[in-house]
């Protein structure tokens, strides 16, 4: 019905550009329709990303070759931290305190893990 009504509208009429807005997203509306689980909106998941984002912007600026990576490992990090209900400050102070204290370059990813509670000490 809405091809047929696209079909007799002006390329340029904003109706007909609503009419393609709706049926390039077809898919997607039927699902939502079909799926009680799918949310409408997708308001969830862009404040869930956007701290990463703004990172991954903040990163172009970095200072080095290897700064956006630097950049990319303590976001990483930070995000492991809220996800495991850890305090990226004190998750933080610990691996920084842990690495002042001699521990080793090499062991970096246990530090991470016993930080995160995810190994014995």
């Amino acid at each position: 019905m809405l091809e047929q009504r696209l079909a007799r509208l002006p390329g340029g009429s904003p109706t007909a550009g609503a009419i393609r807005y709706a049926l390039n997203r077809g898919a997607g509306f039927q699902r939502f329709l079909e799926d009680g689980r799918v949310d409408m909106n997708s308001n969830t998941v862009e404040r869930a990303i956007r701290p990463v984002v703004l990172s991954w912007k903040n990163a172009l600026f970095a200072s080095g070759d290897d700064g956006g990576r630097r950049t990319a490992d303590l976001a990483s990090l930070v995000e492991a931290c809220k996800l495991n209900s850890v305090d990226p400050q004190r998750c933080l102070t610990d691996l920084l305190t842990r690495l002042a204290d001699g521990w080793p370059n090499s062991r970096i990813d246990d530090a991470n893990a016993l930080v995160l509670g995810q190994r014995e000490s």
